[in-house]
């Protein structure tokens, strides 16, 4: 009835609301990665070479253990694998992100002293959708290449090419093939030995670096390649197997 009495009203209204719903469409802001706090934390603790039974049984149980009485912690879960502690928690949306921040870290610092002599500090990090992948490449060796061929490649050409890119702030890699020294340790005789496997563990370690020795030159052509030279591993191999025949 109202319509019928008073149609020009009717038909201005309407129109007040379809160019009020126009203007804001296009007033609208849209973001790919808008700026948003998951209530989601993780803690990394990273062990070379351990177990992931060992794993959970010495670092990823007392993490737990010692997280758990944090306020504001919803659900904790957990995964272990060989050399990698990850211990997932969930917070209430009504949470302060820096407030559970402090206090996990306090934990954090509390269990880290019980935790193996070889392990890492546990590291804190909170989920942040801008941290993650916009666009992911996979290189393929294809012919006559290696994966060592391509991984070079790859670490020294292709991510400088896109990070030289505007827009591009950081490029991840992973699955390259790096080379890496194998030592194999005779158990009976470190057992003979008195010594832990830990020991050998932290002395090539502490062993083993690298200095410059300078640029390589092709005639009068800088190649862009410098020689290092590593040493260490055959020193500490010496002195084991000095203590073993000792022993």
């Amino acid at each position: 009835m109202i319509s019928a009495r008073h149609p020009v009203s009717v038909i201005m209204l309407y129109a007040a609301l379809s160019v009020t719903g126009i203007i804001s469409f296009f007033m609208l802001e849209i973001n790919l990665f808008p700026d948003i706090s998951i209530p989601e934390a993780s803690v990394i603790t990273e062990c070379e070479f351990l177990p992931a039974e060992d794993i959970e049984k010495m670092i990823t149980i007392p993490v737990e253990n010692s997280l758990s009485s944090v306020k504001g912690i919803k659900e904790i879960s957990s995964v272990s694998k060989e050399g990698i502690s990850t211990v997932r928690m969930k917070l209430g949306w009504n949470e302060k992100a820096d407030a559970v921040s402090a206090e996990i870290r306090e934990k954090i610092d509390s269990v880290y002293p019980v935790l193996p002599f070889e392990s890492e500090k546990p590291v804190l990090f909170f989920i942040n959708p801008a941290d993650s992948s916009i666009l992911t490449l996979s290189v393929v060796p294809v012919k006559d290449r290696t994966i060592s061929e391509v991984s070079r490649i790859v670490e020294t050409d292709l991510k400088s090419r896109l990070l030289a890119i505007e827009g591009v702030s950081e490029v991840k890699l992973s699955g390259l093939s790096r080379k890496e020294i194998k030592i194999d340790v005779d158990y009976p005789a470190l057992v003979n030995t008195g010594l832990p496997l830990s020991t050998v563990t932290q002395a090539v370690s502490a062993s083993v670096f690298s200095n410059p020795a300078g640029i390589i030159y092709k005639g009068e052509k800088n190649t862009g390649s410098e020689l290092k030279l590593i040493s260490g591993i055959f020193l500490i191999l010496e002195i084991f197997q000095y203590r073993r025949k000792r022993g």
